[in-house]
């Protein structure tokens, strides 16, 4: 195995794979991706709290087909959300508005006891855009 250092914000390929490191707002450094392959793309944040420049390169990419991002607090712990640099159901609502791709945008990394909460406040934002990640066991 070898590893390389990336830089962020430099496409470089492994194989037929394109992969873009891109800086996202969290309590420590946290970088997002933007994977390219086969003439399809999707972006990832990892852990974020309100952020931009993820947005404005994946706007920029071709043919994005999924965006994963987060919500890992339900809206009434907004506060802490803040704090931690995560978002809840309102603020993955306010990171929609930036984003101009027609593309499901999946909420992840939600805490376990606030699952529910957190799903329904998705489903009430009323974006046909916004989903829930669901953990499954999947196989190739």
């Amino acid at each position: 195995m070898l590893y390389r250092a990336i830089t962020p914000g430099k496409k470089f390929a492994i194989g037929d794979v394109s992969l873009t490191a891109v800086a996202v707002e969290h309590q420590i450094p946290a970088f997002g991706v933007i994977v390219e392959m086969n003439g399809q793309s999707i972006a990832f944040t990892g852990d974020t709290g309100p952020t931009s420049e993820i947005w404005k390169r994946a706007n920029k990419t071709p043919n994005v087909v999924a965006i994963v991002t987060e919500a890992s607090f339900p809206n009434d712990q907004q506060s802490l959300a803040d704090d931690s640099a995560h978002l809840t159901p309102q603020t993955f609502g306010d990171e929609l508005k930036k984003i101009s791709i027609d593309a499901p945008v999946y909420a992840s990394h939600r805490k376990i006891p606030f699952e529910r909460d957190i799903e329904s406040q998705i489903r009430n934002l009323r974006d046909r855009r916004a989903r829930v990640l669901l953990e499954k066991n999947y196989t190739l």
